[in-house]
């Protein structure tokens, strides 16, 4: 299975029981990484927050990792998060 794109907004609307907001996205980031030995190929969406993206939903804008000025959201580390993990799981 491939995940095509996956992240949580850090800002915006409730979406239902899915809220929005830097901590829960600092933590399902978190747990993307330390998963993806059982998630398999993953891309994370995205990178930077992307402004202009504001004409879809109130949410649209904050998918970043990073600022739309670059300055990081929170902090984390691919290598700490993959700690652990067997090079050999699939």
């Amino acid at each position: 299975m491939i995940i095509g794109e996956t992240g949580w907004p850090s800002a915006g609307s409730p979406n239902g029981t899915a809220i929005p907001g830097v901590a829960n996205e600092q933590t399902f980031t978190k747990l993307v990484f330390q998963n993806t030995n059982k998630l398999g190929s993953t891309f994370l969406f995205s990178a930077f927050d992307e402004p202009w993206l504001s004409v879809q939903n109130s949410w649209g804008p904050h998918w970043g990792l990073w600022n739309s000025n670059g300055t990081p959201k929170f902090t984390f580390s691919v290598t700490n998060e993959l700690e652990g993990l067997d090079s050999n799981d699939p």
